[in-house]
């Protein structure tokens, strides 16, 4: 039996996927988005997982973006490849989570490779990483991509990659935001892993309710945004906030582990 595409790993309360077609630049195809949706909707749901880190397999690429060739009608004897799952597409935001993602991003991040990084909260390089939307040159469809682009970095960079189809590579990528922090390649998953660590370290249900606050409160009126913030960090357990305070206190790392249900 082969491999899977898409590989899910849970390390403790680290959630790993990786899409895993590195002999073709980690290109997604329809069963590839299937089983992303299906690793982050598990990610989601599961109470004992808190962060997640996407990457690609091998060093040349995160995802270089669809398979061009899945977007061609079949021959005459051929099967139809599996079709995108339209409504549960990871790297259009379909799947709401409110849990933090990290990437990983080694290689080529290209396209609908780019609209998956973007998706993820904290994204880190490796220094061999190159970026760019290449939809324009072929009159691809890209539903997401260009206002994931604005949301992240501006009108003005944004219409630039988005007109150009240009690729840039890390340093420039860091410089217009589209990722916080460079590594060499072999360092990139212990960086990835740290940064989740460094995650874990923070009150879980507040930093979920950060998240969703940044999400949802995006396009509000300032007073509904702050309206909106005050609820759900009003949602934090009162166990969790006792044992943050008093590790402050204390001069000690809060231990999450003993008040987390």
């Amino acid at each position: 039996m082969s491999e899977s595409l898409v590989l899910y790993e849970k390390k403790g309360p680290i959630a790993i996927v990786t899409i895993n077609r590195p002999e073709k630049m980690n290109v997604y195809n329809g069963e590839v988005c299937v089983l992303l949706g299906d690793a982050f909707c598990d990610f989601r749901d599961d109470p004992s997982l808190y962060v997640a880190i996407l990457t690609g397999a091998g060093g040349r690429a995160f995802c270089a973006g669809a398979d061009m060739r899945g977007m061609v009608p079949p021959k005459e004897g051929e099967s139809a490849p599996i079709p995108f799952p339209r409504g549960r597409m990871f790297h259009e935001g379909d799947i709401k989570i409110y849990k933090p993602i990290v990437a990983a991003i080694n290689g080529y991040c290209l396209s609908g490779g780019l609209c998956h990084a973007l998706q993820c909260d904290i994204r880190i390089a490796a220094d061999n990483a190159t970026f760019g939307l290449q939809q324009v040159r072929f009159g691809a469809h890209s539903p997401a991509s260009t206002h994931l682009l604005a949301r992240n970095i501006g009108m003005s960079n944004a219409m630039y990659l988005s007109l150009t189809g240009a690729r840039i590579e890390a340093q420039e990528a860091l410089r217009m935001g589209i990722i916080h922090k460079i590594v060499p390649l072999k360092d990139l998953m212990s960086a990835a892993l740290e940064m989740a660590d460094t995650l874990l370290g923070n009150c879980p249900t507040h930093l979920r309710a950060r998240k969703e606050h940044l999400l949802r409160g995006y396009n509000l009126p300032y007073d509904e945004a702050r309206a909106m913030g005050g609820y759900l960090e009003g949602q934090v357990p009162e166990e969790e906030r006792r044992e943050g305070i008093t590790a402050f206190f204390e001069k000690r790392k809060p231990d999450w582990n003993k008040v987390l249900k």
